[in-house]
């Protein structure tokens, strides 16, 4: 049987983190922004990618050709959220 394919979008955020670490019967790819480099592991795939912009995910979209996509990005700072409430 096949794993499905499964991209996770804040994969470096507490949830989606969690969610990395129960899954065990899908390939997953973890999208991510940051001033690091993720190493990937035996259940998953890091692609360094802004999931704001469209050329980007439509890339990683066309490589990964995941099956579900479970969006768990986020700005975790309030104040950074309430001074760019329109990006």
């Amino acid at each position: 049987m096949e794993k499905s394919k499964i991209l996770i979008t804040g994969g470096t955020g507490l949830l989606g983190k969690a969610l990395i670490e129960t899954s065990r019967c899908a390939d997953i790819g973890a999208v991510y922004i940051g001033a690091y480099d993720m190493q990937d592991g035996k259940y998953v795939s890091y692609h360094k990618a802004d999931i704001c912009k469209k050329d980007e995910m439509r890339s990683l979209f066309d490589k990964a050709r995941p099956q579900v996509v479970i969006h768990t990005a986020g700005a975790a700072s309030v104040d950074y959220c309430e001074r760019n409430y329109d990006v």
